[in-house]
Formats: C-alpha cells, structure tokens, sequence
C-alpha cells in the first residue's frame, strides 16, 4: 500500500486497516460487500490505494465490470478517479470531459475538488481554457475548498478563470455555514457592498437573510432598526435590506413572537408588510397567545387589521367550526373568516363549502361566502353549481349572478348549454357601455329602451369561434332588441370571414326599419376594417338607398384619408342618389 497517497479517503481507509485488527479488505467480489457500506469503502479504496500509479487510468476505462456489484462498481470508479486525479490530474480531467454529459459533470467535480487541493494556480491556469460549465465546477471547487478567503479574493479568481466574479459570491452563499461566522455584521456589510457592485442582489438573498438572522442571534432588534435605517438610499422594498428584515423577523417571531410583536407594534409609522409577517406566523403557531395580544392594542385601525388577518388564519386551520360559530370573530372581520373559510373546504369538496356558506344565518356573511365559491365553482364543476344552488332557491338574485358567471365560464367548453342558459337569464335594464362593444346610441334605440338578453351578449364569442353554431342559435335569441344585437354580431363575424353575400342575405330576416340600422353599423365597421373591400363589394348590397349611404360615407371616409383608386371613386359616385350627392358638398 502506498503510504503517501494523499487523497484524504485513502489515509482514512489506512488507518482504519492499521487499527482495526478485526477490518479487513475483502475481495470485490465478495457479496457482502454490496451490503455492508463500510466493508465495502475498506475494500475498495485499500484496492484502488495498492494499484500502481501507471494502472489506474487503464482500469477507469476498463468500466463496467460485470463480476462487480453495482454498488462496488459504483464506489471503485470514484475511488479511481480520485487516485488518477491525485497523481494525474490533466488526464483525469480529459477522461471526465470525455463522458457523457450528466456523468462528465458529476466526474468533473471529483477531479476539480482534489486537484484544487493540490496546486490551486494550475486549476486556475487550466479552467480559463474550459467551456463555462467545466470552468464554473472548477470555480465551485475552489469556494469550497478555500471559503476563508476573502470574497474580493474568490472574485479575482472567478474573473483570472474568464468567468462573472459575482459568481463566486453566489457559490460561497451557497456553501459557506453561517453558523461559524464570528462577525456576521461585518460580512453582512461586505458582501452588501460586492453585491451592489456587481447588482447582484437578488441571486444572493437567501445569502443575506441566512447572514441577518445570524446577526440578530448576536444584537437582537437592534439589527432590525440599523438595517432599516442604515441604507444609503432608504428603505425599500425587494431590496437586500428588505428581504434581511423579513428573515429577521420570521426568526423571531418564532423564538420570541411577543418581542417580534412589540417591535412592529411600536414603529413609528405602521409598516403593514412587517405587521403581516409577524401576525400569521405567531398566530398559525399559538393562535390564543396572538388574539390575547392584538386584544390589548390601542389602536382600534391597526387591532381590527389585525383581527381580520386572524380571523384568515383561523379560518384557514378550521374552517368548519369558524363557519358554524362565526360570532366568535369580532364582527368587522367576520367577512375575512367567511370567504377564507368557504374557500378552504372548496379545495376538497364544492358541495360541502357551498352548504356551509347556505347555512351561515346573517344573510350579508352568507352572500359573502357564496359570490366567493362563485369563480371557483363555475370554473371546475360548471355544470353542477346551478343545480347546487336551486335547492335553496329564496335568493333569486344569488341565483341569476351564478348563471351569468357560468354562461361566461362554460362558453369556451360547452357553448350550446352557455347559450341556454343565457336565455334563461332576465333582460335587465341597458348599462351604458356596454361590453365595450356597441353603445346604446349606435342601436338606434329610444333612451328607455330595456337592456339586451345575455345570449345576445354572447354572440360575438359564438360566432367567432364557431360561425355555423351561431347562425343554427341565432333562431332561437329572444325577440327585439336581443335578436338584432345578435343578428349584427353573426352579420359581422360573417363579414369579417368574407362571406359577404350571407351577411347581406343575413339582414332579410329583419325588419325594413332594422335592416336599415343592421346595415348601417355593418357599413361603419366595414369602413373601419376594410374600406378597398367595401367599396369593391358595393353592389351586392340590395337596396338603392343602402348603396348610395355606402357610396357617400366611403367617399367622405376617402376625402380625409385618399385611399380609394379612381376607378373605385367612380364607381361609388354612380350609385350615389341625387340627395346624397348634394350633401357630399358640405363639411362632414
């Protein structure tokens, strides 16, 4: 055995021989070793450890070997790597490059985290040459190994090895244990300023707040009040002093919540973000301790915030009992218990919360509780949320508001049910601006004109995603103002689909009066989108006087904008009537 192997496994394994009279290398082969982990890292490493120097690159590419277990095959190329990355490291390196990707990583960092042990210069020399993915293992090695080092020392390599130096801040946040850093206020500081140089404050958060607790072990909230008001350019949030304080505070809220409690309490200005951290943590952890203690503030603003974030936390951990016994919530932050409670039992049961919200007595609370599960309900069991709710069918308005969510959420999956029950759904009265889509104005209606029915305000969506349905629905739309809404909407989806004729032929269903206005609004959508192609399409129109407001207002259209060709002026100037040539001549 080569007592001056220097890989730190193979002294391990030499005087485990050397002391232990009843350890004994066992051959390879021998099953036990697949079994027994430490036999097996005996018998292994004393093996790889009594090979020559010139015979261990050979068995490495001698692998796999059949009489071998899997696990002793799996320890022996390890250890071999090891040994030729010791005695050779270059050509240890050239074989782990020479492996397949996920294996020529994991052997990369075997031979960088022995090598660097040996001669750091010469891995810092080899690794510039390096693709970034060998050249950032190399770096990873080199944190590990040298983590005492100055950080603006680690950086210098990074940048010797032509990688980012930031990256050897990121590596040593995430090896270094902050545990034994006998300053961390100073290394808070150090590595705040590095970062800054290098904005690279957010990859090392996890790093800062590891730090900050660290610093608050030592000096207590007076790390809190230095880190907030330290900073160069104040305070802010998603910031490294931000994220430092919410690491702080979620440590002390669990080691010491009413000091915590007290500290955010007694700011001078509230700090809302702080209060929260604080508040569900003590809360979720000794809800009695947290109500005992928002009972005793002051002020009555920031004690009912906190009450209503309670009565969330509550909610959340027992919902059933909260919604069965809400009078033991203050009564402003009732509503947060109800809908957090209803919506808690909704990720296991639908049913089940939709009862307990029906069986909540104070009639605001319980409308409270179902237009929460509404959303959640109408979008996962659609199909069941209108039967559930009709078993108790006193609230009639309750009623039409969860139709009307699920006409909107079943139009994409089941279009003909969305359309039956927009049907269903009373005509209200007319909202101005409706959709965005038509004013009460473009109608042509008079002002105390009822609104239009639902199926009608769903047509555009129908008749865009699936034209033949629209046209077969289009029958049965409520009559009146709902059936021509509709109408215009297939008449638009048709033009926009170029199937000019069967919107034009698509206005013979409608009144004289009404296909007047249907083709008016036709023609000014038209103008908009595709004024060359309404002018090309002028003729099919049936009517004289259709055809010639067509003409006049493309003409004017074109005296502003000078996009028509001559020929198509022309044209639009023949189908012109005598009444509306003359008005051409005054300002539109």
């Amino acid at each position: 055995m080569n007592p001056n192997f220097v890989c730190g496994w193979f002294v391990v394994t030499i005087g485990l021989l050397s002391s232990t009279g009843s350890l004994v290398a066992n051959p390879l082969t021998d099953k036990r070793l697949n079994e027994n982990s430490v036999e097996r890292f005996v018998a292994v490493y004393s093996h790889v450890a009594d090979l020559p120097s010139k015979a261990v690159e050979g068995r490495l590419k001698q692998f796999p070997y059949k009489n071998l277990s899997p696990r002793v095959q799996k320890e022996l190329q390890i250890a071999l790597l090891q040994r030729l990355s010791n005695d050779d490291p270059n050509a240890a390196l050239e074989f782990s490059l020479g492996r397949e990707e996920d294996e020529s990583e994991k052997f990369v960092r075997i031979v960088f985290d022995v090598w660097v042990t040996i001669d750091l210069e010469e891995v810092i020399d080899r690794a510039r040459d390096l693709n970034w993915r060998a050249s950032h293992q190399a770096l990873d090695s080199i944190v590990r190994a040298y983590s005492e080092l100055p950080l603006t020392e680690l950086r210098d390599i990074a940048s010797k090895m032509s990688l980012d130096r930031k990256l050897a801040v990121e590596l040593y946040g995430t090896h270094v244990n902050v545990e034994l850093i006998e300053d961390p206020r100073k290394s808070w500081y150090e590595i705040a300023e590095l970062t800054a140089e290098d904005n690279s404050w957010y990859e090392n958060r996890a790093l800062f707040e590891r730090l900050a607790t660290r610093w608050f072990i030592d000096d207590g909230f007076a790390v809190l009040d230095e880190i907030r008001n330290g900073s160069k350019n104040g305070f802010s949030w998603y910031s490294v002093e931000s994220y430092s304080v919410e690491a702080i505070l979620k440590s002390a809220t669990k080691s010491s919540p009413q000091d915590a409690f007290e500290y955010v309490t007694n700011l001078p200005r509230r700090e809302y973000i702080l209060e929260d951290i604080v508040i569900r943590r003590w809360a979720t952890a000794d809800l009695r301790s947290a109500i005992d203690a928002v009972a005793a503030i002051s002020s009555d603003d920031m004690k009912e915030d906190f009450q209503r974030d309670i009565a969330g936390i509550w909610a959340e951990m027992e919902p059933r009992y909260i919604l069965q016994n809400l009078d033991v919530i203050p009564a402003k932050a009732r509503f947060v218990a109800a809908r957090v409670g209803v919506r808690t039992i909704a990720k296991s049961s639908l049913h089940e919360a939709g009862d307990f919200a029906l069986q909540i007595e104070d009639s605001s609370l319980r409308t409270i509780a179902v237009r929460w599960l509404l959303p959640i309900w109408s979008k996962e069991e659609p199909h069941s949320l209108l039967d559930w709710l009709l078993k108790d069918s006193s609230d009639t308005g309750l009623i039409e508001e969860i139709r009307e969510q699920l006409v909107f959420n079943l139009l994409d999956s089941d279009p003909i049910r969305a359309f039956q029950l927009a049907r269903e759904h009373p005509i209200a009265d007319w909202e101005p601006g409706w959709d965005g889509q038509i004013r009460q104005s473009q109608l042509m209606i008079p002002s105390d004109t009822s609104g239009v029915g639902l199926e009608a305000q769903i047509f555009d969506d129908i008749s865009e995603s699936d034209l033949a349905l629209a046209l077969e629905l289009l029958e049965d739309v409520r009559e009146g103002i709902t059936k021509r809404v509709a109408t215009l909407q297939v008449g638009r989806a048709l033009r926009y689909r170029g199937d000019i004729q069967e919107a034009i032929d698509l206005a013979q269903k409608l009144t004289e009066t009404e296909r007047d206005w249907y083709f008016s609004l036709i023609i000014f959508d038209w103008i908009k989108g595709d004024p060359s192609g309404l002018a090309d399409e002028i003729s099919k129109f049936p009517k004289e006087e259709t055809r010639s407001t067509v003409a006049q207002r493309l003409l004017r259209w074109n005296r502003r904008y000078d996009q028509l060709s001559e020929k198509q002026i022309d044209t639009l100037q023949k189908h012109l009537t005598e009444d509306d040539r003359d008005q051409l001549h005054f300002p539109w």
